[in-house]
């Protein structure tokens, strides 16, 4: 029974145990039914929300997880997180970083009880490498800059081409190169760069070309931008250089000579005073001026044998040089001639006359071909015929010349800057004046010149001031044209010329037309001012740079330059004057008034005054001298002052103790040169310091300081500042200059100007034959 008992109570237990067993539920995870699938940007990010039901945890996984991608918690960067049941958001970030060979794909998976289910896709796509150009805006003289930088714009389709400007050798292609990728850059062997890589952004790159001979016909290549990161991703860039093998540029400072066979200008401008005309020439080696003559029926024939052409210099190390000819040609003893010169390049230098002009055409004229080859005409006067006896001008005695006079000026100065014999100088003294003059020679035209020697043409000038009617013998000059209009403009200075030219345009005679209403005939009275006692000379001017200056600037017409050597000199007035002002030539070449004592004028009453110099004044020193009568400016001195221990253009100061050294005009090798490249200089200012053993402790008496701080030709041409000049120095002190030079074989030179003319008045060429 006990026993009974005992396996009822066990049965009901285990019935029991299996109730309560049956009674607790087991929770299985829920996931999101849909997955997530999206594409992110570079830098960008991705909230991927969810419910979850039992305790979780959320990993990612792909290539480049904490990389590329990754969660962030506390600052840094994890691959997974959890956090107990509910409604959560995980946020996806992605690098900044762009790539551009491979796709990044983050696969996110949501984790509960042991299982797993991937919630979300989230890719960052590949970025297309991008290479934008633009090429720096260029005009006629270069390339634009703002501010010191290039302005650029946008390159137009087609390859890349370098770029030149006028008188430059180099070719070149300042370009911005703008990408989303670090690069290198690969060159082919004729371009040259500084920067040769850089990084995502914008990088200015400068590339220059390597002319040679293998590439003077033009060439294509291609620039490559290389990936850093990716050695095989290219992005090529065409570019090329036009054919620079016919490439002349040139300029000549005249083509116009006299009979003696001097060159200078045309017309009224420019001095017949140089050996040759100088041409500049950039071009490859090999280069030629040729001189084609003319015949009767202006036809190209052969090549002049009455000119001639060397090479002066030829300087630059590349395949383009500039190179200077001298063009000279011979003594004319027959009627005036004309040729044409041409600069060929050196592919065209051997061509023969007869092949350079056009047989077809109705005046022989050059072939399409050669034609950007021609520099110009070159012309040459005839054989000077002497002046008929009295002139070939004359006033017409049938015509009311009222208050005008005419008179030769046999020593006028265009008589040795044209050539012309026949000047004269035509005065008009009352605004009621009036002219006709009477030529014994026929001409064909009567041409008006301004003050400045400019051809009036058909514009202001012969308009309006002096219109010159004329018929084959007789010209009439008209002034109510100027008494209406430039009389009253107070900056007109009355003054112009008419030139009498014959149907060929050779110049038979100048007439120097001047309104003044104080002058006379030079029969009636002398010069105005004259020296009664002292050493110096009175040269009255009637035309000239200094002359035009002090009537523009001072309103007077009496203007005359004075030279004394001593400290005082007594001067002789016609006009008494009761006033007088003192003015010191600046350095900039204008004047300034000045009571420091360096000049004194006295006396002016009695039509005498005495001009003195101030102790310690240096030479050359000059001063403007205006003497006032009733407070009107009625004459101008112009008064240079130059002792007689130091007249002579250039001198030592102490000759005794020189040694080694000389002074003396030069005649060197240069001398063409620096005629060329010194605007107005001729061979008398041209002096050679040479020293033909070790340098010796001399000083030289100079005009001034030289222009600038260093030899004239040793001068950055990029900076406009000088190099260190080791080899020669100068000291400079009141008008003394000490000149050291210190190494065998080098030559340089000096420059002093005429502050009026802005002409040389020295040039000093440093020769050190032996090193120190």
């Amino acid at each position: 029974m006990k026993h009974l008992v005992r396996n009822v109570l066990t049965a009901v237990l285990a019935a029991l145990a299996m109730t309560l067993s049956s009674c607790k539920q087991v929770i299985e995870p829920q996931f999101p039914d849909e997955m997530l699938e999206q594409t992110v940007k570079a830098g960008g990010s991705v909230d991927v929300s969810f419910y979850a039901n039992l305790d979780w945890e959320v990993y990612l996984e792909g290539d480049g997880v904490l990389t590329y991608f990754w969660i962030e918690e506390n600052g840094a960067r994890e691959k997974s997180t959890s956090n107990l049941s509910g409604r959560h958001t995980v946020t996806v970030h992605f690098s900044e970083d762009e790539e551009h060979d491979n796709d990044r794909v983050c696969n996110v998976f949501l984790m509960m009880a042991n299982q797993s289910k991937q919630i979300a896709r989230i890719q960052r796509l590949k970025t297309d490498r991008t290479l934008k150009l633009q090429l720096a805006e260029a005009f006629d003289a270069g390339f634009k800059k703002e501010s010191g930088n290039y302005v650029y714009a946008d390159v137009p389709e087609g390859p890349l081409k370098f770029i030149t400007f006028v008188d430059d050798p180099d070719y070149s292609l300042p370009i911005r190169v703008s990408t989303n990728f670090d690069w290198e850059i690969s060159l082919p062997d004729w371009i040259t760069s500084e920067v040769t890589s850089g990084n995502a952004g914008d990088t200015e790159v400068f590339l220059s070309a390597k002319l040679s001979s293998a590439i003077e016909n033009g060439t294509k290549a291609e620039v490559k931008f290389i990936d850093k990161n990716n050695s095989e991703a290219i992005i090529p860039v065409a570019v090329e250089i036009d054919s620079f093998k016919d490439r002349v540029e040139f300029n000549a400072n005249s083509l116009n000579f006299n009979a003696e066979g001097y060159a200078g200008g045309s017309s009224l401008n420019g001095d017949f005073s140089q050996k040759s005309a100088y041409i500049t020439v950039l071009a490859a080696e090999g280069a030629a001026v040729k001189v084609l003559g003319k015949g009767e029926q202006w036809h190209d024939t052969a090549f002049a044998d009455w000119a001639q052409v060397k090479t002066v210099s030829s300087t630059g190390e590349g395949y383009l040089k500039t190179q200077v000819f001298a063009l000279s040609v011979s003594p004319n003893t027959s009627d005036a001639r004309v040729a044409d010169v041409l600069v060929l390049p050196a592919s065209k230098a051997n061509v023969q006359p007869d092949a350079l002009c056009d047989p077809n055409s109705d005046d022989c004229s050059f072939k399409a071909e050669y034609k950007p080859y021609v520099l110009g005409r070159l012309e040459q006067a005839g054989a000077e015929v002497a002046p008929e006896e009295g002139g070939i001008l004359s006033l017409d005695p049938n015509f009311d010349n009222f208050k005008a006079f005419l008179t030769p000026a046999p020593d006028h100065w265009l008589v040795r800057q044209t050539g012309v014999k026949d000047i004269y100088y035509l005065t008009y003294t009352d605004q009621f004046s009036g002219a006709q003059i009477l030529s014994s020679k026929p001409f064909a035209k009567a041409e008006v010149y301004d003050f400045n020697m400019n051809p009036a043409g058909e514009g202001f000038w012969a308009e309006t001031w002096v219109p010159a009617t004329k018929d084959k013998f007789k010209v009439n000059v008209d002034m109510s044209a100027y008494k209406r209009v430039g009389a009253a403009d107070e900056e007109l200075v009355p003054e112009c010329f008419i030139l009498l030219s014959d149907n060929s345009g050779t110049p038979i005679a100048i007439i120097d037309f001047k309104y003044d209403e104080s002058a006379k005939e030079p029969s009636e009275s002398g010069d105005m001012i004259s020296i009664s006692q002292g050493d110096g000379s009175v040269n009255k001017l009637t035309s000239g740079d200094i002359y035009y200056f002090i009537n523009s600037e001072y309103s007077v017409t009496e203007v005359f330059q004075v030279a004394v050597s001593g400290a005082a000199t007594l001067f002789k007035s016609t006009t008494a004057f009761d006033d007088v002002k003192i003015y010191s030539l600046t350095d900039d070449g204008t004047f300034k008034e000045t009571t420091d004592g360096s000049l004194a004028v006295e006396g002016g009453a009695n039509n005498t005054f005495y001009a003195y110099v101030g102790d310690g004044v240096p030479a050359s020193s000059s001063w403007l001298v205006i003497l006032k009568s009733n407070m009107v400016n009625t004459c101008a001195l112009y008064i240079t002052y130059t002792p007689s221990s130091a007249a002579a253009l250039v001198s030592f100061v102490y000759p005794d103790s020189v040694r080694n050294a000389t002074l003396a005009p030069y005649t060197g090798a240069m001398l063409s040169q620096i005629l060329s490249e010194q605007w107005g200089a001729t061979e008398d200012v041209v002096w050679e310091l040479k020293y033909t053993g070790e340098p010796s402790t001399c000083m030289i008496y100079v005009p001034g300081e030289p222009e600038g701080k260093a030899a004239w030709n040793n001068y950055n041409d990029a900076t406009g500042a000088p190099y260190d000049n080791y080899w020669l120095t100068y000291e400079y002190e009141d008008k003394t200059m000490y000149v050291m030079m210190s190494e065998a074989g080098k030559t340089d030179y000096f420059v002093w100007k005429d502050p009026a003319t802005y002409k040389p008045s020295l040039i000093l060429v440093c020769t050190a034959v032996a090193s120190k």
